[in-house]
């Protein structure tokens, strides 16, 4: 079972092999495993300064203004997607809810 560190690195490389794959795919560009990981490793920095900024500004920042949904632009289509991981059940949820430029539901999948 992975800690809550190890969980967090262990989606970064997630992501960073599905990013290699693509950039394979459709970039014809192959990257090295140590590439792989390493961005792994500064997209998880990344991602903890900005947990640290964001609870720093969010006690100054009122939330309620900044957490409201908004209409995507005439002709568009929003995806809103979220994540989460319980450490204690070891399991991870996705879901998406995509919405037209009236706001009207259109999918959602988990």
């Amino acid at each position: 079972m992975l800690n809550g560190d190890e969980a967090a690195l262990f989606c970064c490389i997630l992501w960073s092999i599905w990013k290699q794959r693509n950039n394979k795919v459709w970039n014809g560009v192959i990257e090295a495993q140590v590439v792989v990981l390493e961005r792994a490793k500064v997209l998880l920095q990344d991602w903890r300064a900005a947990k640290s900024y964001q609870q720093h500004s969010s006690r100054i920042q009122n939330t309620a203004d900044s957490s409201k949904w908004k209409k995507p632009t005439v002709g568009q289509y929003k995806c809103n997607i979220d994540a989460s991981f319980s450490k204690h059940l070891n399991k991870v949820g996705i879901g998406i809810c995509i919405r037209d430029d009236t706001g009207t539901f259109v999918l959602a999948k988990t």
